[in-house]
């Protein structure tokens, strides 16, 4: 109702958001003559359309706050039987304490001879329409069904009876995990208020039920898990797991056994095994976020185990490179390189050291002085004898 996209606008006609303009001129014929409603309520923008309504953006004055203003259609508008049921609902739906997960109503009246309502803006897509084209999320998934658990809990503390929720009711935030209801189908309350108080926690079994279902429409592309008499529980299971593997390939086992147990425990008819009350569901889902939370943290470890792994190996690569620029790799030279550097050391005899790369001088300086002058004496010696 209250969003940017005409597949979120609006309940059941929200399935066929296309462009229907059976109505005059479409969406400028249905803008009111008046851009300001009630002198509170500024038109902006049209920003889709669907098969029941026309929806536009406009927001609150003075204040500024963005409102989304949906306007029925001519032909729906003339039909009073549905205005009373589609109004009641609404205001059924918005006379309900506030909860965060329930569009907040500003106006569901006919102004300036037209149909109007008006809420908050909430730039979301129908959940409906989500499923069945694509795939959630996982933590988005159980996130999802918590808020419908406690949209289920506080109609039935409020007294409301047929607590009936639609997905195409339902809009899921475009880049997050919230909802917004926007409204209750055919919900009704008490004609003489009980003198008992609401039970807190107990479902008399459908709302469980539906959270069931929803269960496997989002794991299933929006397929309904029992569609017959024949179908064995069993095997319906063993398909939601089947259909949790694939959408989600990153859940470990035990994961996919608690959605079976999850579902079981929301659809069976066993008393032993059937959930009761919503606080079983809540376990189930904080079961749910436990196990992923623990799968998530070991992941986050093995990778940072693996990015010191890298770092490691790069920096001993680079130090055995330079290493072995200079001569003085250890890690990857074999018996040669130490052999080279036993050749590469000064020579030892008995005399010292000998060093082949010692340069001219020094020891071999001397001794050839005595030799050269051994030789002078001997060649004298001989000129003295023959004389």
């Amino acid at each position: 109702m209250s969003t940017t996209s005409p597949t979120a606008a609006s309940s059941t006609d929200s399935r066929s958001a296309t462009s229907h303009t059976q109505d005059g001129a479409g969406a400028a014929a249905a803008t009111p003559s008046s851009r300001i409603l009630k002198g509170k309520y500024e038109i902006q923008e049209n920003v889709g359309e669907s098969e029941r309504c026309f929806l536009f953006r406009g927001k609150l004055l003075p204040e500024g706050d963005p409102i989304a203003v949906k306007i029925l259609r001519d032909r729906y508008a003339r039909d009073r039987d549905f205005v009373e049921r589609y109004s009641g609902e609404l205001r059924t739906t918005s006379n309900l304490p506030r909860h965060p997960a329930i569009l907040r109503y500003h106006e569901i009246d006919t102004l300036s001879k037209r149909f109007c309502i008006i809420s908050e803006f909430f730039e979301g897509d129908c959940l409906e329409s989500v499923i069945s084209e694509g795939t959630l999320p996982y933590p988005t998934l159980v996130s999802v069904l918590r808020q419908l658990n406690g949209l289920l809990e506080m109609g039935l503390q409020e007294g409301l009876m047929n607590r009936v929720i639609r997905l195409e009711d339902v809009l899921l935030e475009k880049q997050g995990r919230r909802i917004k209801l926007q409204r209750f189908s055919s919900p009704r309350r008490p004609s003489v208020p009980s003198s008992r108080p609401a039970t807190s926690g107990k479902s008399n079994g459908p709302d469980i039920l539906f959270l069931g279902v929803c269960l496997f429409r989002m794991l299933s592309a929006g397929e309904y898990p029992f569609q017959g008499r024949d179908d064995v529980a069993e095997i319906v299971v063993e398909k939601l797991k089947e259909n949790a593997k694939i959408r989600y390939p990153e859940l470990t086992g035990p994961e996919i056994d608690a959605l079976g147990r999850l579902f079981v425990g929301a659809t069976t008819r066993e008393l032993g095994q059937r959930m009761e009350e919503f606080s079983d569901v809540v376990r189930a889902l904080d079961e749910l976020d436990r196990l992923n939370q623990t799968v998530q943290e070991e992941l986050r470890i093995a990778e940072k185990a693996r990015v010191i792994e890298e770092e490691r190996t790069e920096h001993g690569s680079a130090f055995d490179t330079v290493a072995l620029l200079q001569g003085r790799s250890r890690r990857r030279e074999g018996p040669d390189g130490e052999a080279m550097r036993q050749l590469s050391r000064p020579l030892e005899s008995e005399e010292g050291l000998f060093d082949p790369n010692e340069e001219p001088g020094g020891m071999f300086a001397v001794t050839n002085l005595a030799i050269g002058g051994c030789t002078v004496l001997l060649i004298a010696l001989v000129y003295w004898l023959f004389q």
